[in-house]
């Protein structure tokens, strides 16, 4: 993958293993985003933290990267590609999942986390403005449905590559 030539990753099988390397160096800037983006909650330090991929709460679909501590399940839904309409489908169906098998999961450290994060990361693109709503709206919608003592949050993050470093920045609905 030639990140300083393509800006984008050829596959989420790539950004994901990226991001699993570069969470092994806490001097990497990805590390330094990825902490940055976990401590806008209480009890969620990277450093304290197991970090998975391919995690599975106990179906057979796995999450891309899942960041778990006894407080929190952060989820990292990983797309190589910006936001479209072909997109939502499978989106909502992830968001689904992810809400739903880690209520009851056995593979969880903690029995009752008191908070779940979804963090949706995808290409950068001037277009993904039309399509974060709908994905917040959906989200909200699926929350409801959930009778959950646990607090389910949604934070989209959009990447691009600059000078051959993956950068993440939290997108506002």
């Amino acid at each position: 993958n030639k990140l300083d030539k393509k800006y984008q990753f050829s596959s989420e099988s790539d950004l994901e293993a990226y991001l699993i390397l570069a969470l092994k160096n806490t001097e990497a800037e990805e590390y330094q985003s990825i902490s940055k983006l976990l401590k806008k909650f209480d009890n969620n330090d990277l450093h304290s933290s197991c970090v998975y991929n391919q995690f599975i709460f106990g179906n057979a679909y796995p999450s891309d990267v899942a960041v778990v501590n006894m407080d929190n399940i952060n989820v990292f839904e990983l797309k190589k590609d910006s936001l479209s309409s072909n997109s939502i489908a499978q989106i909502e169906k992830e968001l689904k999942k992810h809400l739903y098998y880690s209520l009851f999961s056995n593979r969880l450290q903690s029995k009752n986390p008191k908070r779940f994060n979804f963090y949706l990361v995808y290409l950068k693109n001037e277009n993904n403005g039309a399509f974060r709503q709908l994905i917040f709206k959906k989200y909200k919608d699926l929350c409801k449905k959930i009778n959950s003592q646990r607090e389910n949050t949604l934070t989209l993050v959009e990447y691009s590559i600059k000078n051959n470093a993956l950068l993440l920045e939290e997108t506002e609905p």
